[in-house]
């Protein structure tokens, strides 16, 4: 067991053999290094770098190297995403793989990842990146892999504004737009609405995701009449009720992530309920919130999307999970889900000794499907077939029922 001045040696591309450190946080911070794995002469060995935000500076740690406080919300978002990573590596290196590993600590700091790629040697001869986790860093991270032509991976933003003729950087997690088109094609198959209401906060950031819904709807068979009600103080509802028709499904969209304003609009449509069968749509950021009512949520048969299935209720994923118990003690969260996921797809799907393919075939991976493919961004002045990047599309979507998300697609 190293301690939390070792963790700060360490995180800062040590290079290792086979399937290298173990992360553990609780209150306290252990790496672990693990056996050696031998190369041969006719093996050829994958080179991963990981570029995480362990923010190893900020560790308050005694003169025995004990942490002394919490970690920040980036470090124990990294660790637990290296945790899940790294038990990915043990299932690789186990299936005969060799691979070479190297960790960084990008400190959270867009200037360290510009040192720690065009100024590091070793990464000209990496096979795939891994991080960085935000998006100046990304940018720094798009420009290299533009430049060398090495995969990165984003494991946590889906934001493409930057992105553009970078056929190797990959979205592990779909896009608003992606969520949107789910959505809307989940809203049209199973209702074939003839008109949506849109509800919406005067947020920039809300009506950019409102435009994205609209333009899916657009595109859907029903394409639906929509009727946008905005409002800074309220949005009454004599103002709601104009639009709903009884006996029939009526589609509300609530295009918003602010909950005091979600909170009093459900309260609103949850006493409407009881007069119109009401069917509201929500945003994916809904099934972190900690104040919105599940029950009365599921009154409103509402509907959201998730980059992920909640059931959990596999073999694959109990044997994971229970590796990763017997590992660290502790049961898979879901960073440690996508860390494994990512680390266990990206890697595995090498096509032969030279050449990744990551759009061969979809792969089921723990509670999470991976459909990775090539993205355009439209261009009327153009007839370009370059890839801009490369998107994990598939989308779940959920709905809530009995107070609870389940999986209903």
């Amino acid at each position: 067991m190293i301690s939390a001045l070792n963790l700060r040696q360490l995180l800062n591309g040590n290079k290792h053999n086979g399937y290298v450190i173990n992360c553990f946080v609780a209150i306290a911070c252990a790496i672990i290094l693990l056996g050696v794995g031998q190369t041969t002469a006719a093996e050829k060995p994958i080179r991963v770098a990981f570029l995480l935000p362990f923010n190893t500076e900020s560790i308050k740690y005694d003169t025995l190297g004990n942490i002394t406080g919490n970690v920040t919300t980036n470090t124990q978002m990294a660790l637990n995403y290296y945790k899940g990573a790294m038990l990915a590596l043990d299932s690789l290196s186990n299936s005969g793989l060799t691979i070479i590993t190297r960790i960084y600590d990008t400190k959270s700091d867009s200037n360290v990842v510009h040192e720690l790629l065009f100024n590091n040697a070793e990464m000209l001869n990496t096979d795939i990146i891994i991080g960085p986790f935000f998006m100046d860093e990304l940018r720094v991270a798009n420009r290299f892999s533009q430049r060398f032509h090495i995969p990165v991976v984003s494991p946590y933003v889906t934001s493409t504004s930057f992105v553009s003729k970078s056929p190797e950087y990959i979205l592990s997690k779909p896009t608003l737009a992606t969520h949107c088109k789910a959505l809307s094609d989940y809203i049209d198959s199973i209702y074939k609405p003839s008109r949506v209401i849109i509800l919406l906060s005067e947020s920039q950031q809300d009506k950019n995701y409102y435009a994205l819904f609209e333009n899916a709807l657009k595109q859907t068979n029903s394409k639906p009449s929509l009727y946008k009600l905005s409002d800074s103080s309220t949005i009454s509802q004599d103002k709601i009720e104009l639009y709903l028709v009884p006996g029939s499904s009526n589609i509300i969209f609530i295009s918003s992530t602010n909950e005091t304003f979600i909170s009093k609009l459900t309260a609103r449509l949850e006493t409407m309920s009881t007069q119109y069968q009401i069917v509201l749509v929500g945003m994916p950021q809904w099934r972190e919130s900690q104040t919105l009512k599940g029950s009365q949520l599921s009154k409103l048969h509402c509907i959201i999307s998730h980059y992920a299935d909640l059931d959990k209720n596999t073999t694959y994923f109990n044997h994971v999970n229970k590796a990763y118990i017997n590992k660290y003690a502790l049961a898979l969260n879901e960073f440690s889900m996508d860390g494994y996921n990512d680390t266990f797809y990206f890697i595995s799907n090498q096509a032969d000794d030279s050449e990744w393919n990551f759009t061969r075939k979809p792969k089921d991976a723990l509670c999470k499907q991976i459909i990775i493919k090539p993205r355009y961004k439209s261009n009327a002045n153009s007839t370009s077939t370059t890839v801009d990047y490369l998107e994990n599309t598939y989308v779940n979507i959920l709905q809530y029922r009995d107070g609870r998300l389940e999986d209903v697609r």
